[in-house]
C-alpha cells in the first residue's frame, strides 16, 4: 500500500472492563488466540507484536499490548464512540457512527469517511483524503487502553468516549 494510508491510532479514555466489552458485543467473547488480517496472514500474538517494531511508525512498543479483539467485539468497541489521538503529530478526534461512517477532525481541517469490520480486522477509508485509501487494523485490549496493528506489527494507542460530545 501506499504511505498515503492513514495510521488510525486510538486511545480508550473510557473506562473499559473485558466483561463490558464482552456484554457490549451481544455476548460474543474475545479471542484470546491471535487475529487474522484482511490479507489472511495471521498477526503477530500480543507477545510476539509487543517485541515487534512498526516500519510506519516511530512510535516504541509497549511493553503491554493487551488481548486481540475479536470482530464481533470491534464493532461494539468502536460503534458510537469518539476517538483521540495523534496523528504525524497532530492532534485528531474522530467519531465513528454506528452505520459505518466517520467524521471528526485532525490537524488539516474535517476528516470524513467509514469504518468496517472484516473478519477480526478493521478498515477505515478516508474519503476526505485526496487520494482515498483503505487501511486495516487489529486491535488488542487492556483495560482502557487499545493498540493497534497492522500487518501484524505494532501502529499506535488511542483513547475513547462513549457518544459524540464534540457533534461530528
Amino acid at each position: 500500500m501506499k504511505n498515503l494510508v492513514r495510521t488510525v491510532p486510538l486511545l480508550v479514555a473510557a473506562t473499559l472492563a473485558v466483561g463490558a466489552l464482552a456484554a457490549c458485543s451481544s455476548g460474543s467473547s474475545s479471542s484470546a488466540s491471535a487475529s487474522a488480517s484482511a490479507s489472511g496472514k495471521a498477526s503477530a500474538s500480543a507477545s510476539a507484536s509487543a517485541s515487534a517494531s512498526s516500519s510506519d511508525s516511530a512510535t516504541p512498543v509497549p511493553s503491554n499490548t493487551g488481548k486481540p479483539v475479536a470482530g464481533a467485539d470491534l464493532t461494539a468497541l468502536l460503534a458510537d464512540r469518539t476517538f483521540s489521538g495523534t496523528y504525524e503529530g497532530a492532534p485528531y478526534s474522530e467519531y465513528y457512527s454506528g452505520d459505518g461512517t466517520l467524521r471528526g477532525k485532525d490537524g488539516s481541517g474535517a476528516t470524513s469517511g467509514t469504518w468496517k469490520v472484516q473478519g477480526d480486522t478493521v478498515c477505515f477509508t478516508y474519503t476526505s483524503d485526496a487520494t482515498p485509501e483503505t487501511g486495516c487494523y487489529t486491535a488488542n485490549v487492556d483495560g482502557t487502553t487499545v493498540y493497534w496493528f497492522k500487518d501484524g506489527k505494532y501502529n499506535d494507542t488511542t483513547t475513547y468516549v462513549v457518544g459524540n460530545p464534540n457533534n461530528y
